[in-house]
Protein backbone atom coordinates (compact mmCIF):
# COMPACT_ATOMS: atom_id res chain seq x y z
CA UNK A 1 0.00 0.00 0.00
CA UNK A 2 2.82 2.43 0.81
CA UNK A 3 4.62 1.65 -2.44
CA UNK A 4 1.39 2.14 -4.42
CA UNK A 5 0.39 5.42 -2.79
CA UNK A 6 3.74 7.01 -1.91
CA UNK A 7 4.34 8.61 -5.31
CA UNK A 8 0.68 9.13 -6.12
CA UNK A 9 -0.71 12.50 -7.08
CA UNK A 10 -3.46 14.08 -4.95
CA UNK A 11 -5.96 12.97 -7.61
CA UNK A 12 -4.77 9.36 -7.34
CA UNK A 13 -4.83 9.52 -3.53
CA UNK A 14 -8.38 10.84 -3.73
CA UNK A 15 -9.37 7.84 -5.86
CA UNK A 16 -7.77 5.48 -3.33
CA UNK A 17 -9.72 7.19 -0.55
CA UNK A 18 -12.94 6.87 -2.56
CA UNK A 19 -12.24 3.17 -3.14
CA UNK A 20 -11.76 2.68 0.62
CA UNK A 21 -15.10 4.41 1.31
CA UNK A 22 -16.87 2.16 -1.22
CA UNK A 23 -15.36 -0.92 0.43
CA UNK A 24 -16.46 0.43 3.80
CA UNK A 25 -20.04 0.80 2.57
CA UNK A 26 -19.95 -2.79 1.32
CA UNK A 27 -18.71 -3.95 4.72
CA UNK A 28 -21.43 -1.92 6.45
CA UNK A 29 -24.20 -3.33 4.27
CA UNK A 30 -22.96 -6.87 4.88
CA UNK A 31 -23.05 -6.18 8.61
CA UNK A 32 -26.66 -5.02 8.33
CA UNK A 33 -27.54 -8.24 6.48
CA UNK A 34 -25.92 -10.22 9.29
CA UNK A 35 -28.12 -8.47 11.84
CA UNK A 36 -31.32 -8.80 9.83
CA UNK A 37 -30.66 -12.54 9.41
CA UNK A 38 -29.69 -13.05 13.08
CA UNK A 39 -26.07 -13.94 12.45
CA UNK A 40 -26.36 -15.18 8.90
CA UNK A 41 -23.78 -14.33 6.22
CA UNK A 42 -20.97 -14.39 8.80
CA UNK A 43 -17.60 -15.14 7.17
CA UNK A 44 -16.40 -16.48 10.56
CA UNK A 45 -19.33 -18.47 12.02
CA UNK A 46 -17.16 -19.75 14.88
CA UNK A 47 -17.61 -16.34 16.53
CA UNK A 48 -21.41 -15.93 16.67
CA UNK A 49 -22.81 -12.78 18.30
CA UNK A 50 -26.42 -12.24 17.20
CA UNK A 51 -27.28 -8.59 16.88
CA UNK A 52 -23.67 -7.49 16.21
CA UNK A 53 -22.43 -6.29 12.81
CA UNK A 54 -19.08 -7.83 11.87
CA UNK A 55 -19.03 -7.22 8.13
CA UNK A 56 -15.97 -8.92 6.68
CA UNK A 57 -14.09 -8.99 10.00
CA UNK A 58 -13.91 -11.46 12.88
CA UNK A 59 -13.58 -8.71 15.52
CA UNK A 60 -16.21 -6.03 15.95
CA UNK A 61 -13.63 -3.52 17.22
CA UNK A 62 -11.77 -3.90 13.92
CA UNK A 63 -15.03 -3.50 12.00
CA UNK A 64 -15.94 -0.33 13.87
CA UNK A 65 -12.47 1.21 13.50
CA UNK A 66 -12.38 0.44 9.77
CA UNK A 67 -15.76 2.13 9.32
CA UNK A 68 -14.55 5.10 11.40
CA UNK A 69 -11.56 5.46 9.08
CA UNK A 70 -13.87 5.33 6.06
CA UNK A 71 -16.00 8.08 7.59
CA UNK A 72 -12.89 10.18 8.16
CA UNK A 73 -11.90 9.78 4.50
CA UNK A 74 -15.44 10.64 3.44
CA UNK A 75 -15.34 13.81 5.55
CA UNK A 76 -12.17 15.11 3.86
CA UNK A 77 -12.82 14.11 0.24
CA UNK A 78 -12.97 17.06 -2.20
CA UNK A 79 -16.49 18.27 -2.85
CA UNK A 80 -15.90 20.78 -5.66
CA UNK A 81 -17.32 19.68 -9.00
CA UNK A 82 -19.75 17.19 -7.50
CA UNK A 83 -23.21 16.92 -8.97
CA UNK A 84 -26.30 17.10 -6.79
CA UNK A 85 -26.75 13.35 -7.02
CA UNK A 86 -23.12 12.69 -6.04
CA UNK A 87 -23.46 14.96 -3.03
CA UNK A 88 -26.64 13.18 -1.98
CA UNK A 89 -25.00 9.78 -2.30
CA UNK A 90 -22.12 10.95 -0.10
CA UNK A 91 -24.60 11.98 2.56
CA UNK A 92 -26.25 8.59 2.27
CA UNK A 93 -22.89 6.80 2.50
CA UNK A 94 -22.10 8.73 5.68
CA UNK A 95 -25.43 7.65 7.18
CA UNK A 96 -24.84 3.99 6.28
CA UNK A 97 -21.33 3.98 7.75
CA UNK A 98 -22.39 5.76 10.95
CA UNK A 99 -25.32 3.40 11.54
CA UNK A 100 -23.05 0.41 10.94
CA UNK A 101 -20.55 1.69 13.54
CA UNK A 102 -23.36 1.78 16.09
CA UNK A 103 -24.44 -1.73 15.14
CA UNK A 104 -20.95 -3.12 15.83
CA UNK A 105 -21.56 -2.29 19.53
CA UNK A 106 -17.84 -1.46 19.78
CA UNK A 107 -17.45 1.11 22.54
CA UNK A 108 -14.16 2.52 21.29
CA UNK A 109 -15.48 2.81 17.74
CA UNK A 110 -18.57 4.64 18.95
CA UNK A 111 -16.44 7.15 20.85
CA UNK A 112 -14.13 7.59 17.85
CA UNK A 113 -17.07 8.79 15.75
CA UNK A 114 -16.25 12.21 17.19
CA UNK A 115 -13.19 12.41 14.88
CA UNK A 116 -15.02 12.27 11.51
CA UNK A 117 -17.87 14.32 12.94
CA UNK A 118 -15.43 16.98 14.16
CA UNK A 119 -13.54 17.09 10.86
CA UNK A 120 -16.76 17.43 8.87
CA UNK A 121 -18.08 20.16 11.15
CA UNK A 122 -14.86 22.19 11.12
CA UNK A 123 -14.56 21.88 7.35
CA UNK A 124 -18.16 22.96 6.89
CA UNK A 125 -17.77 25.99 9.20
CA UNK A 126 -14.55 27.07 7.48
CA UNK A 127 -16.24 26.83 4.09
CA UNK A 128 -19.27 28.82 5.23
CA UNK A 129 -17.03 31.64 6.46
CA UNK A 130 -15.09 31.80 3.20
CA UNK A 131 -16.39 34.05 0.40
CA UNK A 132 -20.05 34.14 1.34
CA UNK A 133 -20.31 30.38 1.62
CA UNK A 134 -23.82 30.54 3.11
CA UNK A 135 -25.36 31.93 -0.07
CA UNK A 136 -23.47 29.48 -2.27
CA UNK A 137 -24.45 26.61 0.02
CA UNK A 138 -28.14 27.42 -0.37
CA UNK A 139 -27.80 27.75 -4.14
CA UNK A 140 -25.63 24.68 -4.67
CA UNK A 141 -26.94 22.18 -2.17
CA UNK A 142 -30.66 22.87 -2.19
CA UNK A 143 -31.38 19.96 -4.54
CA UNK A 144 -28.61 17.87 -3.05
CA UNK A 145 -30.22 18.27 0.35
CA UNK A 146 -33.44 16.78 -1.04
CA UNK A 147 -31.54 13.81 -2.50
CA UNK A 148 -29.62 13.38 0.72
CA UNK A 149 -32.85 13.55 2.72
CA UNK A 150 -34.28 10.77 0.58
CA UNK A 151 -31.23 8.59 1.05
CA UNK A 152 -31.24 9.31 4.79
CA UNK A 153 -34.92 8.41 4.93
CA UNK A 154 -34.16 5.05 3.33
CA UNK A 155 -31.34 4.50 5.79
CA UNK A 156 -33.61 5.45 8.67
CA UNK A 157 -36.21 2.96 7.44
CA UNK A 158 -33.60 0.18 7.38
CA UNK A 159 -32.35 1.14 10.83
CA UNK A 160 -35.92 1.21 12.16
CA UNK A 161 -36.57 -2.25 10.74
CA UNK A 162 -33.47 -3.59 12.47
CA UNK A 163 -34.43 -1.99 15.76
CA UNK A 164 -37.97 -3.31 15.45
CA UNK A 165 -36.62 -6.79 14.86
CA UNK A 166 -35.04 -6.63 18.30
CA UNK A 167 -36.39 -3.92 20.54
CA UNK A 168 -33.51 -4.19 23.00
CA UNK A 169 -30.78 -3.52 20.40
CA UNK A 170 -30.26 0.17 21.26
CA UNK A 171 -30.38 -0.63 24.97
CA UNK A 172 -27.73 -3.32 24.52
CA UNK A 173 -25.45 -0.84 22.73
CA UNK A 174 -25.79 1.74 25.50
CA UNK A 175 -25.53 -0.90 28.23
CA UNK A 176 -22.05 -1.88 27.07
CA UNK A 177 -20.72 1.46 28.35
CA UNK A 178 -21.85 0.51 31.84
CA UNK A 179 -20.25 -2.92 31.82
CA UNK A 180 -17.27 -3.43 34.11
CA UNK A 181 -14.53 -5.07 32.04
CA UNK A 182 -12.17 -6.29 34.75
CA UNK A 183 -10.21 -8.57 32.44
CA UNK A 184 -8.26 -5.89 30.59
CA UNK A 185 -7.05 -3.98 33.70
CA UNK A 186 -5.81 -7.29 35.12
CA UNK A 187 -3.86 -7.97 31.91
CA UNK A 188 -2.41 -4.44 31.95
CA UNK A 189 -1.23 -4.82 35.53
CA UNK A 190 0.70 -8.00 34.77
CA UNK A 191 1.94 -6.63 31.44
CA UNK A 192 3.35 -3.57 33.20
CA UNK A 193 5.26 -5.89 35.53
CA UNK A 194 6.73 -7.74 32.52
CA UNK A 195 7.71 -4.44 30.91
CA UNK A 196 9.58 -3.39 34.05
CA UNK A 197 11.32 -6.76 34.29
CA UNK A 198 12.76 -6.55 30.77
CA UNK A 199 13.39 -2.81 30.74
CA UNK A 200 15.12 -1.15 28.88
CA UNK A 201 15.90 -3.53 25.98
CA UNK A 202 12.71 -5.63 26.01
CA UNK A 203 12.13 -9.37 25.81
CA UNK A 204 12.29 -9.55 22.00
CA UNK A 205 9.71 -9.09 19.29
CA UNK A 206 6.97 -11.73 19.27
CA UNK A 207 7.68 -12.98 22.80
CA UNK A 208 4.68 -11.47 24.60
CA UNK A 209 2.65 -14.66 24.88
CA UNK A 210 5.48 -16.65 26.48
CA UNK A 211 6.62 -13.84 28.77
CA UNK A 212 3.11 -12.93 29.93
CA UNK A 213 2.19 -16.48 30.90
CA UNK A 214 5.24 -16.54 33.18
CA UNK A 215 4.43 -13.20 34.82
CA UNK A 216 0.63 -13.57 35.00
CA UNK A 217 -0.64 -13.29 38.58
CA UNK A 218 -2.27 -16.36 40.08
CA UNK A 219 -5.40 -14.44 41.05
CA UNK A 220 -5.96 -13.50 37.42
CA UNK A 221 -5.54 -16.98 35.93
CA UNK A 222 -8.39 -18.30 33.80
CA UNK A 223 -8.92 -21.12 31.29
CA UNK A 224 -8.24 -18.62 28.49
CA UNK A 225 -4.88 -17.07 27.64
CA UNK A 226 -4.52 -13.34 27.04
CA UNK A 227 -2.71 -13.72 23.73
CA UNK A 228 -2.20 -9.96 23.53
CA UNK A 229 -1.74 -7.16 26.04
CA UNK A 230 -4.87 -5.39 24.72
CA UNK A 231 -2.69 -2.28 24.71
CA UNK A 232 -0.20 -2.11 21.87
CA UNK A 233 1.96 0.45 23.66
CA UNK A 234 2.37 -1.87 26.64
CA UNK A 235 3.09 -4.80 24.35
CA UNK A 236 5.79 -2.80 22.54
CA UNK A 237 7.28 -1.84 25.89
CA UNK A 238 7.52 -5.53 26.82
CA UNK A 239 8.92 -6.75 23.51
CA UNK A 240 11.03 -3.80 22.32
CA UNK A 241 11.61 -1.78 25.49
CA UNK A 242 12.92 1.78 25.25
CA UNK A 243 14.01 1.53 21.58
CA UNK A 244 10.50 0.45 20.55
CA UNK A 245 8.78 3.24 22.47
CA UNK A 246 11.29 5.74 21.04
CA UNK A 247 10.37 4.55 17.55
CA UNK A 248 6.68 4.99 18.30
CA UNK A 249 7.34 8.49 19.62
CA UNK A 250 9.30 9.27 16.46
CA UNK A 251 6.37 8.21 14.29
CA UNK A 252 3.99 10.42 16.31
CA UNK A 253 6.28 13.44 15.96
CA UNK A 254 6.66 12.82 12.22
CA UNK A 255 2.88 12.60 11.74
CA UNK A 256 2.31 15.89 13.58
CA UNK A 257 5.06 17.66 11.64
CA UNK A 258 3.76 16.33 8.31
CA UNK A 259 0.22 17.46 9.16
CA UNK A 260 1.52 20.92 10.06
CA UNK A 261 3.55 21.17 6.84
CA UNK A 262 0.46 20.38 4.77
CA UNK A 263 -1.53 23.36 6.07
CA UNK A 264 -0.57 25.50 3.05
CA UNK A 265 -1.48 22.84 0.48
CA UNK A 266 -4.76 22.96 -1.43
CA UNK A 267 -5.06 19.25 -0.52
CA UNK A 268 -4.48 19.81 3.20
CA UNK A 269 -7.76 18.19 4.18
CA UNK A 270 -6.57 14.86 2.82
CA UNK A 271 -3.46 15.13 4.99
CA UNK A 272 -5.50 16.09 8.02
CA UNK A 273 -7.87 13.22 7.35
CA UNK A 274 -4.87 10.88 7.30
CA UNK A 275 -3.81 12.33 10.66
CA UNK A 276 -7.32 11.67 11.98
CA UNK A 277 -7.14 8.05 10.82
CA UNK A 278 -3.82 7.53 12.58
CA UNK A 279 -5.17 9.23 15.72
CA UNK A 280 -8.16 6.86 15.70
CA UNK A 281 -5.90 3.82 15.31
CA UNK A 282 -3.56 5.05 18.07
CA UNK A 283 -6.53 5.69 20.38
CA UNK A 284 -7.94 2.21 19.93
CA UNK A 285 -4.42 0.81 20.45
CA UNK A 286 -4.75 1.87 24.10
CA UNK A 287 -7.45 -0.78 24.57
CA UNK A 288 -6.90 -3.24 21.73
CA UNK A 289 -4.47 -4.24 18.99
CA UNK A 290 -5.84 -2.81 15.70
CA UNK A 291 -2.58 -2.93 13.72
CA UNK A 292 -2.48 -6.73 14.10
CA UNK A 293 -5.32 -6.70 11.55
CA UNK A 294 -4.07 -6.67 7.95
CA UNK A 295 -6.87 -4.45 6.64
CA UNK A 296 -6.31 -1.83 9.31
CA UNK A 297 -2.56 -2.08 8.69
CA UNK A 298 -3.26 -1.21 5.04
CA UNK A 299 -5.44 1.73 6.13
CA UNK A 300 -2.61 2.99 8.34
CA UNK A 301 -0.19 2.60 5.41
CA UNK A 302 -2.55 4.60 3.19
CA UNK A 303 -2.68 7.35 5.83
CA UNK A 304 1.13 7.43 6.10
CA UNK A 305 1.47 7.65 2.30
CA UNK A 306 -1.10 10.47 2.16
CA UNK A 307 0.75 12.41 4.84
CA UNK A 308 4.04 11.96 2.99
CA UNK A 309 2.67 12.77 -0.47
CA UNK A 310 0.70 15.94 0.28
CA UNK A 311 3.67 18.02 1.54
CA UNK A 312 5.78 16.60 -1.30
CA UNK A 313 3.20 17.72 -3.86
CA UNK A 314 3.23 21.17 -2.25
CA UNK A 315 7.00 21.42 -2.75
CA UNK A 316 6.63 20.28 -6.33
CA UNK A 317 4.03 22.96 -7.01
CA UNK A 318 6.26 25.59 -5.41
CA UNK A 319 9.12 24.66 -7.71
Amino acid sequence: MICMAWSGSPRQLTKLAQAAVILGCGCALLGMVQILTDGGALPYPENPMPGVAFGTFANRNSTGLFLDCCLILLAVLPWRGLSFAQTGWRIGAAAILAVAVVLTQSRTSLLLLCIPAGLAMVRFIVWLRHEDGTRRFAARFGKAALIGAGVLACGAAVATAMVAARADRVESVLARFGQDDARRPAIWEDAAFSARRFWPVGAGMGTFDEVFQIDESLEYLSPRTAGRAHNDFLEIAIEAGLPGLALVAGWIVWCLVAAARARGSPHRWLAWGATGMLAAIASQSLLDYPLRNQTLLCMAALAIAMLAAIPASLKGNAR
